[in-house]
């Protein structure tokens, strides 16, 4: 309203009426001071100004196809304020048109190109139509302009939020609820954001205020147990989700959630049950539909899928599997509207199939190794990966078309736009649906990735002046808080029977900051374990390093998955946990990489039988080279 009131005294023709016009506006009498602009348009039909003032009125009171008319008026006759073109907008977008917003957002900003709001509804239009990075960086411009501007603050945040981005997230979201203490959906997201970003104590008090003021939300109550449960204290969640269970016993929602803690505690019978009662309770469950009953039911056949692959029942589970979307983030609208059907497994040779990414980059590397069967089953065959994929890609499936993207949303939204109504489509992680229902369906291929030649000899060479013995490489941190880090990892010093043993010329493969540790290790043991920052830093040089060693050692990390693909012979030292699923169960062979063997601990925890295992197998394998020699 500020255009409005800065016209408040409007010389010539028409003054009195408009001017009674522009006092009803304030007051909210929409009607009345549409018919005094319309009375004063009457008197002087050349003035731009009450056009203007008359599409204001009637964008305010709904009627936006009117406003449209006035503010095109207006412009004809030679008003393009920034103002003006931002209301246009406004009233573009209320009538569903966000192209012409858009236009009349831009055309703003060529003008005022520091106009806060009118780059926080071009970030509107460009979060409705998927494009978040773009929208993200709009809002940011308009918050550079005005920091406390509390609508960008808030949608900000909440892209923050679906991007993963969890501590500007939480920093966005902080100002906002400052800013309106009432808005429920931002204090939630907030308590969410701040547990993601490792802040576990401001995230529970931000859920015990929430929970001060509303004790029957049903989901803050499930994110506490969720928060215990993603920083690997999923005993502690399953005693919270228990007792909740246990409390409303008609609640699906609260049995779901027992069954995921006790699926995460490798209690697969148990989880078993829960996952059964869920299903028969969520149809008559309150919160089930306050939730989404589509969405509940469908994290019950995603978890009772991955319970199902943890006790290697590979047909149910991957069927369980493909509702992963009900468990995280919903893929993007513009797949989903896709004209071309999505991949059934078939061979159609006259097809071409887009493969998308999803996931982590050890999940990528994991689903590649079924690119193979697409490519002999389709015409051609586009393939989306990680950025920091493109060339071992493009070496490992020359025969496809390798598109590099960054890990972004927008880039699942500008492959889709290549994709016609006579194509294919199929997202990387439901491949195993199709091609990898029991353990007869994997190859016993030894590699599928292919690294540079001259780049592994470069390092085969660098390894080789570091003296004789076997060249191991160890990974020993994996994981973030938030997705497993706690039970994944294994201190360094604890791997010392490993990484001192006489014949082992110890290679550092760990790709988090670790400079620290390896000089504590050295000081207080001293043993050097070689690290080459730069080459972890850049994976085409990690999968070169990787491929030059004779053994890789290391927790659950990209580092398996690359080691594996590349043929490397690898031992695997994984936590009893629900991250098991991948490996179906708990045997030593392992269906995607024959080169690796699983090496799992027996309880929770409890790392040094493992370490002790793989200890001895180290040394039979040095004596066997020894012997050898």
């Amino acid at each position: 309203m500020a255009a409005v009131d800065n016209a408040c005294a409007v010389p010539g023709s028409g003054r009195d009426a408009i001017n009674r016009g522009l006092a009803l506006l304030r007051q909210g009498a929409c009607a009345e001071a549409i018919e005094s602009f319309i009375e004063a348009r009457k008197i002087a039909p050349d003035d731009p100004q009450i056009d203007y003032f008359l599409g204001e009125t009637y964008r305010i009171s709904g009627e936006h196809a009117r406003a449209v008319a006035c503010f095109e008026q207006a412009q004809a006759q030679g008003i393009n304020a920034p103002e003006l073109l931002l209301r246009r907008g406004l009233a573009h977008s209320a009538l569903g048109d966000d192209v012409a917003a858009e236009r009349c957002y831009r055309s703003a900003l060529v003008q005022r190109p520091a106009y806060p709001e009118v780059l926080a509804n071009l970030a509107n239009v460009l979060e409705r139509r998927g494009l978040r990075d773009e929208a993200i960086r709009a809002y940011e411009r308009a918050l550079a302009q005005d920091p406390s501007f509390l609508p960008a603050l808030t949608n900000v945040g909440l892209l923050y939020f679906k991007a993963g981005r969890w501590e500007e997230a939480a920093s966005s979201l902080e100002q906002a609820a400052h800013g309106n203490p009432a808005d429920g959906v931002v204090a939630e997201k907030l308590a969410i954001a701040l547990g993601e970003a490792g802040r576990i104590d401001e995230a529970i008090a931000r859920y015990e205020a929430i929970l001060q003021r509303d004790g029957n939300n049903v989901v803050a109550k499930l994110n506490v147990g969720n928060l215990l449960f993603n920083v690997g204290r999923a005993a502690d969640a399953l005693t919270h989700f228990a007792a909740l269970a246990d409390r409303f016993p008609d609640s699906a929602v609260f049995e779901l959630h027992r069954g995921i803690a006790l699926y995460a505690l490798v209690r697969s019978a148990a989880a078993g049950q829960s996952f059964r009662r869920a299903r028969e309770l969520a149809p008559h469950c309150a919160a089930s539909r306050k939730i989404g009953l589509d969405r509940v039911l469908g994290r019950i056949s995603f978890y009772t899928g991955v319970n199902c692959l943890l006790s290697g029942d590979l047909a149910a589970g991957w069927q369980g599997y493909e509702y992963r979307w009900a468990a995280k983030e919903p893929r993007p609208r513009e797949i989903d509207a896709l004209q071309a059907p999505a991949w059934d497994g078939k061979r159609e040779p006259e097809r071409r199939v887009f493969i998308f990414r999803e996931q982590g980059l050890g999940d990528e590397i994991m689903f590649a190794s079924m690119f193979d069967d697409v490519i002999s089953r389709s015409g051609h065959c586009v393939i989306q990966c990680s950025h920091r994929l493109g060339r071992i890609f493009a070496r490992s499936f020359p025969r496809a078309d390798i598109c590099p993207a960054q890990e972004t949303h927008d880039e699942w939204v500008n492959l889709s736009r290549r994709v016609s109504s006579d194509d294919r489509y199929v997202f990387a992680g439901s491949l195993p649906n199709l091609l990898r229902r029991s353990r007869g369906a994997f190859p016993r291929r030894h590699a599928y990735l292919s690294p540079d030649p001259r780049g592994t000899e470069t390092w085969r060479a660098r390894l080789a002046s570091l003296g004789d013995g076997l060249k191991v490489g160890f990974s020993w941190q994996g994981g973030t808080l938030t997705n497993g880090s706690r039970y994944r990892s294994i201190p360094l010093a604890d791997l010392l029977p490993l990484f001192s043993s006489d014949g082992v010329v110890p290679i550092s493969v760990q790709y988090t900051e670790c400079a620290a540790e390896l000089a504590r290790v050295e000081h207080e043991h001293g043993v050097t374990i070689h690290h080459w920052p730069e080459a972890m830093g850049d994976f085409d040089q990690t999968i070169d390093l990787v491929a030059a060693l004779d053994l890789v050692i290391s927790v659950q990390t990209t580092v398996v998955h690359a080691a594996g693909a590349l043929g490397v012979d690898t031992w695997a030292l994984l936590p009893r946990s629900e991250t098991s699923w991948k490996w179906f169960g708990h045997g030593d062979e392992c269906a995607w990489y024959p080169s690796v063997t699983l090496m799992h601990q027996r309880e929770r925890g409890d790392w040094q039988p493992v370490i002790d295992r793989a200890t001895r197998k180290l040394h039979d394998r040095i004596a066997a080279v020894r012997e050898r020699r």
